[in-house]
């Protein structure tokens, strides 16, 4: 169903005497999930979408009212099982205070905030980069511990609640427990905390709105199903917890928050008991009290269209519920979303290489690829997100597919078009060589499993280099390689655009001590590197006294003044190699040893 809505500017209250055992109140508060305290939990198991690996960023956010405080209140825990250590990390509070366990001990933000209180909700969000982690408490930053790492076990369970049989679960209440793969920033959890999602917003691995109000089970609402078993714990309503469970949202990318079009579609809709009918203002206009203007409520608008605003207005959309035969509150959920012609910034690479390798017919060009940084665009001080990148050229080969092919070697345009979340488009172009390899070139695409150079399937062709080959790193977002090999190559090219870091090393097992070896590069003909770093592990230690390297150059060597050859720190430990023990030689990670050559 589609409604199209007017702006009320003002409204005659006598109208709503209409509505003779009606009077007007707020949201008719939220189902939420109460718990008993020790042994009151839910259990997610051990979902793949769940598994965080240490080092990649993530957000886990969610609202809990505490009737009262305990040395350990865990909004969400990752751990063995419930019998104690080991831990992964959990998030939560201790004495009142937002803190986060990273598997050995409890961090908490610097600065750090003022202990919380109870009987009141509070919304704790924790954000890791990947390295820092950023306490949230209602939406504001509280402070940030620098250094943030933890060790995944896909084994460990997740529980929204604490880590032992006796202490981390909480005597209170929980609701809207999300978990992102990426660390969201103060804006991005402003503007999400107070409403109910979809379950397909971008980067969302795991979604418990905990509103279900009945059941035994918690359900994710996102495409991964990670349910999760209640135990212990039973189903209530908030009356001060208000969360817009009516939303609307831009009709082709999904976004709740920004939108070029006055045509949205109804992603949300809720079903309050004891509320027949509905109706739909814009711009905080009170409902119509003419009883032809409303809707059964079996019959669910599917679309929303309003007046257009002024660029970068805030548009509100309010869904209002009644009953005309039963004395129930006359219930208001407004819904704010941002109208907007921004652009989004398209930026391509100028130029670009791709190949066709020996035995193949095309070379394959994707987004990624060719994108070079390309942002949403900003609105004041919001950055939007990108929601899609598409290519196009009149040399594809496979028209209609996401990824553009070329059959033949040359130079191509190829257009890279950007849509923010918003709706708006922008572009790019980029000049694309096609070169034919031959059987002794092999291109870094570090696209397996690992990073190393023996691994077959980080190269194109799928085949490791062996002597006699020319290696090239010049694909973009191609991950750092590490230099296993004990080959003699060619030659060897690493272009400015795609920086990669080749960390030139092998490994010795049989060798005593273990791991220690003398590594030999040698290259016959020319080195370019015009991009990236060339280096060496760091000597670790009285363990591993003899890791050595030497490259050996028959050609001519081209190192610009973008590219580096990094021995920084990377030399002998300070009781190993020549002049050990000086405390001259202060560069190493590992004692005082140094890079000597």
């Amino acid at each position: 169903m589609k409604v199209s809505l007017k702006s009320v500017a003002t409204i005659v209250l006598s109208a709503l005497a209409l509505f003779s055992r009606v009077t007007l109140d707020a949201h008719g508060g939220e189902n939420v999930l109460e718990f008993a305290g020790s042994s009151s939990y839910v259990n997610i198991g051990t979902p793949n979408a769940l598994q965080i690996p240490s080092g990649e960023p993530f957000t886990i956010e969610g609202w809990m009212y505490l009737y009262s405080l305990s040395s350990r209140d865990m909004l969400y825990s990752k751990n063995n099982a419930r019998s104690g250590s080991p831990y992964d990390y959990m998030l939560g509070f201790i004495d009142g205070n937002i803190t986060a366990y990273d598997g050995s001990a409890w961090r908490y933000p610097s600065p750090s905030g003022d202990p919380i209180e109870t009987d009141r909700w509070y919304h704790l969000a924790f954000s890791d980069d990947g390295s820092d982690m950023d306490f949230y408490l209602d939406g504001e930053l509280v402070g940030t511990y620098t250094g943030w790492s933890f060790s995944n076990d896909p084994d460990n369970s997740i529980k929204l609640g604490g880590y032992t049989g006796s202490a981390g679960d909480i005597d209170g209440m929980k609701s809207e427990v999300r978990v992102w793969d990426h660390a969201r920033n103060e804006g991005d959890i402003q503007d999400y905390m107070n409403r109910r999602l979809t379950g397909s917003e971008s980067g969302l691995l795991g979604y418990w709105p905990l509103d279900e109000g009945e059941g035994e089970i918690a359900h994710d609402l996102t495409v991964n199903a990670s349910v999760g078993d209640i135990l212990n714990a039973t189903w209530t309503t908030s009356e001060d917890l208000e969360l817009a469970a009516f939303a609307v949202a831009h009709p082709i990318t999904g976004s709740t928050r920004f939108t070029n079009t006055n045509e949205l579609d109804v992603v949300a809709f809720p079903e309050y008991a004891g509320y027949t009918e509905y109706q739909i203002t814009e711009g905080g206009a009170l409902p119509d009290g003419d009883p032809g203007s409303w809707t059964p409520t079996n019959d669910p608008p599917t679309t929303v269209e309003f007046t257009t605003p002024a660029e970068g207005a805030t548009v509100t959309v309010t869904a209002w519920f009644t009953n005309f035969t039963e004395t129930v509150a006359l219930v208001g959920n407004p819904f704010e979303i941002v109208y907007t012609s921004v652009e989004p910034d398209a930026t391509a690479h100028a130029s670009l290489t791709r190949h066709i390798a020996e035995g193949e017919t095309v070379a394959v060009l994707h987004a990624g690829h060719i994108d070079d940084g390309s942002t949403g665009g900003m609105l004041g001080d919001t950055e939007m997100d990108v929601f899609s990148r598409l290519l196009f050229s009149t040399a594809d080969t496979t028209p209609g597919e996401p990824e553009v092919t070329f059959d033949a070697a040359g130079d191509y345009d190829v257009t890279l078009t950007v849509m923010n979340e918003a709706g708006n488009t922008a572009t790019a172009t980029s000049v694309v060589s096609v070169v034919a390899l031959d059987a002794h070139e092999r291109i870094w695409t570090g696209a397996g499993a690992d990073a190393l150079a023996s691994t077959d399937d980080n190269w194109t062709p799928a085949s490791a280099p062996t002597n006699g080959v020319t290696v090239y790193f010049n694909q973009p977002d191609s991950p750092d390689c590490s230099w296993d090999l004990d080959v003699e190559l060619s030659g060897w090219v690493q272009t400015v655009d795609y920086a990669n870091t080749v960390t030139i090393w092998t490994e010795y097992p049989d060798l005593d001590p273990p791991g220690s070896g003398f590594t030999n590069l040698v290259i016959t003909g020319d080195v370019i590197l015009e991009g990236g770093i060339w280096t060496h592990r760091a000597n670790r230690g009285v363990d591993h006294a003899w890791d050595r390297l030497s490259v050996t150059i028959g050609g001519d060597f081209t190192l610009s003044s973008s590219a580096m050859i990094d021995a920084y720190g990377k030399g002998f430990a300070a009781t190993r190699g020549p002049g050990a023990g000086r405390t001259t030689q202060r560069f190493s990670d590992y004692g005082k040893g140094a890079s000597h050559g």
